[in-house]
């Protein structure tokens, strides 16, 4: 192993963090070195190659994963993220963002017209395992976890390694934006995982 490639959302990103802010208003997108990658890869002396996006989607991290150039020793960690986000890709310009908590037309009328829960479950089935098949094709070692894994639908929780939730770490390690997880919440969030990586 000589590299660690972090796949997921703000979750993974560390927004929230010090050193991810210019201010509590304002992310700079920069993955944060207190975040559960980045720790792991300290304690496993890993380089760390974070590629979340904050409010990305499984689609996202799909997309991102398919695209990344891979090299041999390396190891993949993704923290899927929330099954009812979305996004669209659009070739030469960014991907645009569906997200229920956006008020951008885009996302108010992706979920007043077009969004159905069993479509959703069923394509981020799909995404899961295609991932999984491509990185096992490519040799790749991946490690998927998800923010809320008592909620993971069946059809997936056999790719997916048991960590704390989002929801049961956030109450107790909540940073100052309210809604990601502190330094002390990463930490704990790294440990859970780093049991698997040192099986």
């Amino acid at each position: 192993m000589t590299r660690l490639i972090a796949f997921g959302c703000s979750y993974t990103q560390g927004q929230g963090l010090v050193d991810t802010l210019d201010s509590i208003e304002s992310n700079t997108g920069c993955p944060s070195k207190f975040a559960w990658p980045q720790l792991i890869a300290n304690e496993l002396n890993l380089e760390c190659i974070n590629l979340s996006v904050p409010g990305g989607s499984n689609k996202l991290i799909t997309g991102f994963v398919s695209d990344f150039e891979f090299k041999a020793g390396d190891v993949c960690a993704i923290l899927w993220t929330h099954y009812d986000r979305w996004a669209i890709f659009r070739k030469d310009e960014y991907s645009i963002r569906i997200l229920p908590t956006e008020i951008s037309e885009h996302s108010k009328n992706y979920y007043r017209y077009m969004y159905d829960e069993y479509d959703h479950s069923l394509m981020n089935t799909m995404m899961v395992r295609y991932v999984n098949l491509h990185l096992e094709k490519l040799g790749i070692k991946t490690y998927n976890f998800s923010v809320e894994y008592k909620y993971t639908p069946t059809e997936v929780k056999e790719f997916m390694l048991e960590t704390p939730s989002i929801k049961e770490l956030r109450p107790l390690y909540a940073c100052a934006d309210g809604s990601h997880l502190n330094e002390q919440g990463h930490h704990v969030l790294a440990h859970s995982m780093l049991e698997y990586f040192k099986e």
